[in-house]
């Protein structure tokens, strides 16, 4: 069981005042007060931060449906937010990539995360064909209809719905049910820091905010947040492919 100390440094020196006035009145014959230090406090330890490398995600790929492919992708190496993914409405796809204009969240519609959250998103073209050709055999695929709908069209469906009926137990056999959207988003910084991408452009197609000057002065294309994008994607083909 953790324990945690309530005492500090502050409390024990309004003890050691409220003792020494104690001594001084009478009421006490010394200070009981001296000599005490807090102890240190015990901290909380933290979860471990798992991410999955591009092996261990091929593998666990290959065992999804592809409507979890493609959420899994837009994480994974687009860098969105999982309440991003299932608040995309298919209008929000174009020509030059995805549009960030809201978020699902506790089942509902919020704004974005930041200011800096409503971005242009810039897949690799072969998310985007595999998006579009998902758009294309939904029932409903109108400019404001859900990309990733629940049963009754109208709302998206739960992040947590997926990961509980279609992605955990087809991954807890094979060993994968740690990998959650959470992981897949920073495995996606964490990849690319190690091939040594453009940061700033990581953290634009992100949303994140960097340095101030470099937020002011400084602001990446989509085609680069494309082409940085699609490195990584082509990493994990390389990996898909060999693994046959």
């Amino acid at each position: 069981m953790e324990t945690w100390v309530l005492a500090s440094d502050a409390f024990l020196a309004n003890l050691t005042d409220i003792c020494k006035c104690a001594v001084a009145e009478g009421y006490l014959e010394n200070n009981i007060s001296e000599g005490l230090k807090a102890p240190v406090k015990l901290a909380k330890p933290s979860d471990v931060k798992l991410t999955v490398q591009l092996d261990q995600y091929a593998e666990a790929w290959k065992l999804l449906g592809e409507r979890e492919k493609l959420c899994f992708d837009l994480v994974m190496f687009a860098g969105m937010r999982e309440s991003e993914v299932f608040a995309l409405w298919c209008g929000d796809i174009n020509g030059e990539g995805i549009e960030i204009e809201r978020s699902w969240y506790k089942g509902r519609y919020e704004p974005p995360k930041t200011p800096k959250s409503e971005r242009t998103i810039g897949p690799p073209d072969e998310i985007m064909e595999r998006l579009k050709s998902w758009i294309a055999k939904l029932p409903v695929n109108g400019p404001k209809d859900c990309v990733f709908p629940s049963t009754r069209l109208v709302t998206p469906i739960w992040p947590e719905s997926v990961l509980r009926s279609y992605v955990r137990p087809k991954l807890r056999p094979a060993k994968f049910g740690w990998i959650n959207f959470a992981v897949l988003r920073r495995s996606h910084s964490t990849l690319h820091k190690q091939r040594r991408s453009d940061l700033k452009i990581i953290a634009d197609q992100q949303g994140h905010g960097m340095r101030t000057h470099l937020e002011n002065y400084i602001q990446s294309g989509v085609a680069e947040r494309k082409a940085e994008a699609t490195k990584l994607y082509a990493d994990f083909k390389g990996v898909l492919n060999k693994q046959g």
